[in-house]
């Protein structure tokens, strides 16, 4: 059986407050995370319309691809995500999918993806 995770889009969906939460859970100095922050508050974006340049505008989530921190913040998320997760199974919130009747169960897959896609970076 093959799995298939499509993380094409997940760079430009992840929600700020998610990466601000993120950075203070695992103690990330309160300087350095508002130096990270504002890294990524204040980029703006234009779009190339056949060719011809549009407005700049801001986005309010997402993560610029081809900056160097967006790989370390999008693994720092998804581990994070996967300690919520985590947490919730252990209270009977949170129920993994079962792949078959006698199959493994899958809670949080992604986070091996995650850290090959960085291995694979470096």
């Amino acid at each position: 059986m093959a799995i298939k995770l499509d993380l094409e889009k997940a760079y430009d969906r992840v929600s700020w407050e998610f990466i601000d939460a993120s950075l203070i859970a695992v103690g990330i100095p309160t300087f350095l995370r508002k130096v990270i922050m504002s890294a990524i508050f204040l980029s703006a974006m234009q779009i190339l319309w056949n060719g011809v340049p549009t407005h700049k505008f801001k986005p309010d989530r997402g993560i610029r691809q081809g900056c160097p921190l967006s790989p370390y913040l999008f693994m720092l998320c998804m581990d994070w995500l996967g300690q919520i997760i985590r947490k919730e199974m252990e209270i009977g919130n949170w129920d993994p999918i079962q792949l078959s009747r006698n199959g493994p169960t899958i809670s949080h897959f992604f986070l091996l993806i995650i850290w090959l896609y960085l291995v694979r970076l470096i």
